[in-house]
């Protein structure tokens, strides 16, 4: 009697197992689907990089492109910046920015996509910027007078922009580095990410 309760025990448990191991599958291809987001399903399973709820006004439309979610840790490293350091910092409010910031010894970085238009910018920044292309993006790159350790470059979206910013750290001041060097080449890799037509 003994022996046959034994039995059942193991084949119910062998069951859960199969059906534990069938229900996980879907969720796992699902998500390996998806076009639009990195292949580090860390980024995504990290509930810090959860996006917030937006409250947009006006008639904006909500902004689609996340950063922290779709740029992913080899993007990153080959701008030259440590994927550890990755950090939401949204902002929500009548308007939506989703923004993401990363580390390096000579630069603080932040990208976000909000839906402030363009021409706000060019308004804002009037004297301030200069006109560029991105991978055949329009863009705008914001050299502000007062600011002799920032940069800023803007390229459009069809929700508005998507802006990279860097500070440059204390060893690039002392080895004298260029605010905007290398700001179009981080903007270049980020690019693609946005999506054709986005």
């Amino acid at each position: 009697m003994s022996r046959r309760l034994q039995l059942v025990v193991v084949v119910c448990c062998a069951a859960l197992v199969g059906c534990g191991s069938s229900a996980t599958a879907p969720s796992s291809s699902a998500g390996s689907s998806a076009p639009s987001l990195p292949s580090n399903s860390s980024i995504l399973a990290n509930p810090n990089f959860k996006p917030p709820q937006q409250h947009n006004q006006g008639g904006r439309p909500d902004v689609t492109y996340d950063p922290c979610l779709r740029i992913d840790d080899a993007t990153v490293r080959a701008m030259g910046f440590d994927p550890a350091s990755r950090a939401r910092d949204d902002f929500v409010s009548e308007y939506t920015f989703l923004e993401c910031k990363f580390k390096s010894a000579l630069r603080y970085l932040t990208i976000k996509s909000g839906n402030i238009t363009m021409e706000q910018e060019r308004e804002r920044y009037t004297g301030m910027f200069e006109n560029l292309d991105i991978n055949g993006r329009e863009a705008i790159i914001v050299r502000e007078p007062n600011a002799n350790d920032t940069c800023a470059l803007n390229m459009r979206t069809n929700q508005g922009y998507v802006r990279i910013a860097t500070v440059l750290t204390v060893d690039a001041l002392v080895q004298k580095i260029g605010r905007c060097d290398g700001i179009a080449d981080i903007a270049k890799a980020v690019e693609p990410t946005i999506g054709e037509g986005k």
